[in-house]
């Protein structure tokens, strides 16, 4: 064998050892992973350059489809190109304006995308699916290297499947043993998105699909006639094999995990690619029962799943989408109008790729409980990040490569690769339905197979096929050219993925609450900042790192502060409470509550001094070029409306777009309530806090804390504290533990007792009987618990809510029943026998 076969194969090699490890390595998404991908990506594009003449020299069929990508890889480079600022806003006027809206000087605004960094993040990892694409179409056109292929990802799809089910049984908190997920998110396997990992499972169980097909030699057959179902068995028995077992075990698995996986997308993606198949297997009629092993693999899985007794948490998944009322439970519908309302703005040439998370922001409307990184459906999300030409081309791609796979799959001179073309039909089907409601192959790990399994049908088609839509012109094809143009490719992704992996390190290393209650000593701080600085040469655009610096230089400003208060304290004051006095925001609260002739006077000394100078000045402009490199950072408009007072501005402008933009930023709701109170903004302090409270009940006690300072205690339960009978009764019950005369917990408890709930019948009835306990009506209390047991009769901390209030109210009989049941359940819980005997005891000096 000659030396350029044996770099194809290690090409081969390669690619494979990228994508299954991608999917373990939690599905790529970590800045590490990405830049290990761009260099296996990147050797892969070398092998092929080194490989035989007829690949680097002359001239062979090229699939028609890589002309697509390329003009999609495009789109990517003409939004990030500097351009003349009135051909930006002639190209695209409402970027223009969208910047200029969140203080972005418009001589800044050079580029068609609305976040450079964004862009240039999703065009390296396109440029890497372009790039996998375009090498599989090369090295794997020969049957055995499309074995190779499928094996290899139907085994890794097994393992993955295994690890997941054993970690929905004993580890249901950990990707991998010992490694936890740190995201609140259902998780499974080693994908902490559950719809992702069914994204991959699924064109994993489309490379088994294929197997299966390959091991029965499928073949065009013109037999018409159906075999009856006692030749199919027969046929089935004597053909078990042990690779046709492992096969089998493989489907079982993989099924089984997309069961468990909980992804309705996913299972959906499955069913229809099954009946996609089928029409197909049913079209060929052949005499081959290797597809039927499908649905009895398929069969075996979801029995396995009943038996080990996920039978309710599948069912209770899969049914909660339509309510029993006929409404559909799902953010991502609502979601989906503000999306078409974010592409109306966008339809020539899009906002950037990558920077759908911040162009539906202003536009949003629908009241979502959730931030959306992406919109849940891949082809609404191009449509804002590429505009109409990068949805155009998307749907160009996908339609070549089935026809590609179509050809393979029908075509009887390729008859030996048709299990191949069916198996990437299920791959392609299954990822184009579940794209509808998810967003799976912006994961490295599910975009690397996707790419790899699609360029390898393409190539196939190309080379044995004659239509133009399967290959490119001749005079186009010369593989040595875009070669070398892939491997290019390659290394810009490598270069933006390594300023990236060093800036994410940086951060882990300096790692900083934006709350934090460290006295950092000014040592420290300086050596965090040298950190950051060093990866801000390295990666200049990344707005986090900026912001991150700005950051520290106001610790550095309060640690210097803090230093001259406590050598000048003559009150002994405690050492936090003069951290809390050197800090900005402490600063910012001085200077708004000065007249505007004393601020002047304040500001003119404050800025002779050397901790503002360095520090305070400095952050101000860190805090500019983090907002003109991404100015949809809502923190990022909180801190410069910190700082605004220092530099005689106006708060407000800054509040005023972080307000816009902190829909679901708990903490930065949190700081402009806070900015706006010390500013005696009250209504706007309000509507802030009221929705961070919506997002996030974490910040219940502080709000309430600091707020009672200037508001009173109506104001704080019925204008401040969300429709939110959680945390309403959460706070009630914690200020009525502290005094059972607090006017805060009276307040919240009417509230929750008169509020119209949108929750089902049973909890409303189960809220109110807390709430009326609160208010010592024992009487309704019980009223309403009993309500709620009625409908729900298994709960046995309502039955004994119930049973106490009815204790309470006199109905001793009642209350001694409910507790019986209770205690039958739970024998040996110490609560409900207390109450027991409390009962009993009054009940026997009743009869006395």
């Amino acid at each position: 064998m000659c030396r350029e076969s044996y770099a194809e194969i290690a090409a081969r090699v390669v690619l494979i050892v990228a994508l299954c490890a991608m999917s373990w390595a939690f599905g790529g998404v970590e800045p590490i992973a990405k830049l290990w991908l761009a260099r296996l990506v990147g050797l892969a594009a070398v092998l092929v350059l080194l490989a035989r003449p007829s690949l680097s020299l002359g001239s062979r069929a090229l699939p028609a489809v890589w002309l697509v990508l390329l003009a999609a890889v495009g789109i990517g480079f003409l939004q990030l190109a500097p351009l003349d600022t009135g051909v930006v806003e002639t190209i695209s006027p409402h970027s223009i304006a969208l910047r200029s809206e969140l203080g972005v000087d418009v001589k800044d605004t050079s580029t068609l995308t609305i976040a450079e960094p964004e862009t240039r993040r999703d065009l390296s990892l396109l440029l890497l699916g372009v790039a996998a694409f375009c090498i599989a179409s090369q090295v794997f056109q020969s049957v055995a290297s499309q074995l190779f292929l499928c094996f290899s990802v139907a085994i890794n799809g097994a393992a993955l499947s295994i690890w997941g089910l054993i970690q929905q049984v004993n580890h249901r908190n950990d990707l991998l043993p010992g490694i936890p997920c740190e995201v609140n998110s259902i998780i499974f396997s080693t994908y902490v998105n559950h719809s992702s990992a069914a994204g991959f499972l699924n064109m994993c169980l489309g490379a088994a699909v294929g197997l299966l097909l390959w091991r029965y030699r499928w073949s065009p057959n013109n037999d018409t006639q159906t075999l009856p179902a006692s030749k199919i068995v027969g046929d089935f028995f004597r053909s078990l094999t042990p690779i046709l077992l492992l096969l089998i075990g493989i489907t079982t698995l993989l099924l089984a995990a997309l069961c468990l996986s909980l992804s309705r997308g996913g299972c959906l993606a499955t069913v229809i690619s099954f009946v996609a198949v089928t029409l197909l297997v049913m079209r060929r009629k052949s005499k081959s029962v290797g597809f039927n092993t499908t649905v009895i693999g398929g069969a075996i899985g979801v029995a396995a799943l009943i038996w080990l007794g996920f039978a309710g948490p599948l069912a209770n998944r899969y049914t909660s989408v339509v309510s029993n009322d006929g409404t559909v439970n799902d953010n991502r519908i609502d979601h989906w109008a503000d999306g078409f309302r974010a592409a109306e703005n966008f339809l020539r040439v899009g906002s950037g790729l990558g920077t759908y998370s911040s162009a539906y922001l202003t536009v949003e409307q629908n009241d979502n409980p959730h931030w959306f990184r992406h919109a849940h459906n891949q082809y609404l999300e191009a449509l804002v990040d590429a505009g109409v030409p990068g949805l155009l081309l998307l749907l160009a791609s996908i339609g070549l490569v089935v026809f590609a796979a179509w050809h393979l799959s029908t075509q009887r001179e390729v008859g030996v690769h048709s299990w191949f073309g069916i198996g990437a039909i299920f791959v392609i089907c299954s990822q184009a339905t579940h794209a509808v409601t998810d967003f799976g192959l912006y994961l490295p790990a599910n975009m690397l197979l996707c790419a790899v399994m699609g360029g390898a049908v393409s190539g196939t088609a190309a080379t044995t096929g004659k239509s133009w839509l399967l290959r490119m012109p001749m005079f186009l094809s010369r593989p040595v050219v875009w070669n070398i143009a892939i491997f290019g490719g390659c290394v810009f992704a490598m270069n933006h993925f390594r300023g990236a992996e060093a800036s994410a390190r940086t951060l882990v290393e300096t790692g900083l609450e934006m709350r934090t209650v460290n006295r950092d000593s000014v040592e420290e701080t300086e050596a965090a900042l040298m950190l950051l600085r060093q990866a801000s040469a390295n990666d200049s655009a990344n707005a986090d790192v900026h912001f991150r610096i700005a950051r520290q230089l106001l610790l550095q400003y309060q640690a210097r502060a803090f230093e001259v208060l406590r050598n000048n304290d003559g009150l002994a004051r405690s050492d936090a409470e003069l951290w809390n006095r050197a800090s900005a925001e402490q600063l910012h609260a001085t200077l708004v509550s000065l007249p505007e002739e004393d601020k002047s006077r304040q500001v003119s000394a404050l800025m002779t001094e050397p901790a503002v100078k360095e520090s305070l000045v400095a952050a101000r402009q860190r805090l500019l070029i983090a907002r003109r490199f991404n100015p949809f950072r809502p923190r990022t408009h909180v801190y410069l409306a910190i700082l605004a007072p220092l530099f005689n501005e106006s708060d407000l402008p800054h509040l005023d777009r972080a307000d816009l933009l902190s829909q679901t930023d708990a903490e930065a709701n949190f700081d402009c309530g806070l900015l706006h109170l010390r500013a005696n903004r009250t209504t706007r302090a309000i509507a802030s806090w009221k929705r961070c409270l919506a997002f996030s009940r974490d910040y219940a006690d502080l709000i309430l804390s600091i707020g009672s300072t200037r508001l009173d205690d109506e104001v704080l339960a019925n204008d401040v504290m969300p429709e939110d009978p959680v945390l309403l009764l959460r706070v009630a019950e914690s200020k009525h533990r502290i005094s059972s005369e607090s006017r805060l917990a009276r307040l919240l408890a009417t509230r929750v007792l008169t509020m119209e709930n949108k929750r089902t019948p049973q909890e409303s009835d189960y809220y109110r009987g807390r709430a009326a306990t609160l208010l010592g009506e024992e009487t309704l209390a019980a009223e309403h618990f009993g309500n709620a047991v009625r409908l729900s009769p298994n709960q046995s901390e309502w039955r004994y809510r119930y049973a106490n209030a009815l204790n309470n109210s006199g109905q001793l009989a009642e209350a001694e029943k409910q507790l019986q049941w209770c205690l039958g359940v739970y024998p040996g819980n110490a609560k409900f026998k207390r109450l027991m005997q409390t009962v009993k005891t009054r009940s026997e000096a009743s009869e006395l």
